[in-house]
């Protein structure tokens, strides 16, 4: 068999379900030694190797999800989140993003409906801790935009920059995940939580939101410029005070350098 297609079928048969190999081991039996153990059996190890030590990756980068649901109902979910969804790069500092909406999506989190939400925020922590230093917009660049352009000029987020809008109390479930707080918080009423989530002096940062800060920074997501975000932002806020919003923003370094 040649490497290159060794090496794809051998992939393969890592990242399907256990029932299956055992139908997949005879394509390998002339590449492996087959004495006391069997193919399958050393595809089996293998297997249980590799997402053992990618579902190791996924409870570490949502240490929050499972300390509210405990290893043992984690971590069967992140094995199958990574066989329906394997790596694609060699580097696993970015592997997991989307597990938020497996969690929506399966049926044994559906009296849970909190946790897609903490998955998100739990993504955006690490997203924002290996995003790469790029050069903020400071006020000096600002001012340096002549006032009759500025409504036409778009702003982008930094790359370590998020942000998300939860009926859940994230903020306080952060806290009891932490050992910061013994309240159980209040599932049931609607918080309106927003969040902005970003890197700042090499930590982590998470900020409440106002949700009018909210709807102008998802404008300028959406790729308005500052007069459309504005007009936009001013139609459900008409009190929105955007030079406080921009001084603000200049100075949580929200913004990536024109």
């Amino acid at each position: 068999m040649p490497l290159n297609e060794f090496q794809k079928k051998f992939k393969d048969t890592m990242f399907q379900p256990l029932s299956k190999i055992e139908d997949t081991a005879p394509q390998f039996n002339g590449t492996f030694v087959q004495d006391h153990i069997s193919v399958a059996e050393r595809l089996k190890i293998y297997h249980n190797n590799v997402l053992g030590s990618l579902a190791k990756n996924i409870l570490a980068t949502y240490p929050m999800l499972e300390a509210l649901v405990g290893e043992n109902f984690l971590k069967p979910l992140a094995r199958e989140f990574i066989i329906q969804n394997p790596p694609q790069s060699a580097c696993l500092h970015y592997y997991g993003e989307g597990f938020d909406t497996f969690l929506k999506n399966h049926k044994a989190t559906k009296n849970l409906p909190y946790l897609p939400d903490v998955a998100k925020m739990e993504w955006a922590m690490h997203k924002a801790y290996h995003a790469i230093d790029d050069r903020p917009l400071t006020g000096e660049d600002l001012s340096a935009i002549a006032p009759d352009v500025l409504p036409e000029t778009s702003l982008t987020l930094r790359a370590s920059v998020s942000f998300l809008s939860s009926p859940y109390p994230l903020e306080a479930i952060r806290k009891m995940c932490l050992g910061q707080s013994t309240d159980t918080p209040d599932m049931e009423k609607d918080h309106k939580t927003k969040l902005m989530i970003w890197r700042q002096d090499l930590e982590v940062n998470i900020l409440p939101l106002g949700a009018d800060e909210f709807t102008m920074l998802d404008n300028i997501v959406n790729q308005k410029t500052l007069g459309e975000a504005l007009e936009k932002t001013l139609q459900s806020h008409p009190d929105f005070n955007i030079a406080e919003f921009l001084t603000k923003q200049i100075n949580l370094e929200t913004f990536l350098r024109i």
